[in-house]
């Protein structure tokens, strides 16, 4: 899957305007990507250190190294299980990067002024390549299949020029849509789940009218997830 910052203006995961490649590395320092903690508490401190409006994360929202300071991460080897600790030198240093447990997202300037200067270039970009303004149903059904991903067991299809993302369920050894999210080609969403439409009022907080990005998409995708 291609992972993209969420961090509003970072380019961490998107193409460039002139060529395909991802910036995985600045300055020789390569960029990994972290997902929103499961802890409620410290999940809200990262959604309120990057001030995106509305923004809701899933379970495919990521944010890049470029966010944390050096001693966020853990650099070697801990366990408190010594079978595995004799496993590696003392000091011994990980292959892979992880965020301490209490990490908070803190860096929201660039780490150099050509990144600085890709950030102000590249904000509308970004925001454009995420917009749903001038993409059919289809095309959006296309993206989330193609780069976004959607949340755990929801599927998708397309029916006279509606997307129609569904999730099924066995009754009685009966496949049944347990619940689906529809976008219609004006843009307009409808949510059901069991066979009842779901008031727009509880999700207003993420859609708040017409679709407008594919954010918006997956996050009350992802709603009516938790909902099931």
């Amino acid at each position: 899957m291609v992972y993209k910052c969420c961090a509003l203006g970072c380019r961490s995961g998107y193409a460039y305007r002139n060529h395909a490649a991802r910036p995985q590395s600045i300055s020789g320092v390569r960029i990994t990507f972290h997902s929103f903690p499961r802890h409620e508490e410290l999940r809200e401190q990262w959604i309120r250190a990057i001030s995106r409006k509305d923004f809701v994360p899933t379970r495919y929202s990521k944010m890049c190294s470029l966010h944390f300071v050096d001693s966020d991460f853990v650099e070697e080897h801990q366990d408190s299980n010594p079978g595995r600790r004799k496993k590696f030198a003392s000091g011994a240093k990980l292959t892979r990067r992880y965020l301490k447990r209490d990490a908070v997202p803190s860096v929201f300037h660039n780490t150099s002024s050509s990144r600085r200067k890709q950030a102000a270039d590249g904000l509308e970009y970004a925001e454009a390549e995420d917009s749903v303004a001038s993409l059919t149903t289809e095309q959006i059904g296309d993206k989330l299949t193609s780069e976004s991903g959607l949340p755990g067991g929801f599927q998708l299809t397309l029916v006279d020029d509606t997307l129609l993302i569904y999730r099924l369920q066995l009754v009685n050894s009966v496949p049944e849509v347990q619940a689906s999210v529809t976008v219609r080609p004006d843009m307009t969403v409808a949510v059901a789940v069991k066979r009842e439409q779901v008031p727009a009022a509880r999700y207003r907080d993420i859609l708040p009218g017409s679709l407008q990005t594919i954010y918006q998409l997956l996050n009350v995708t992802a709603r009516v997830g938790a909902w099931c």
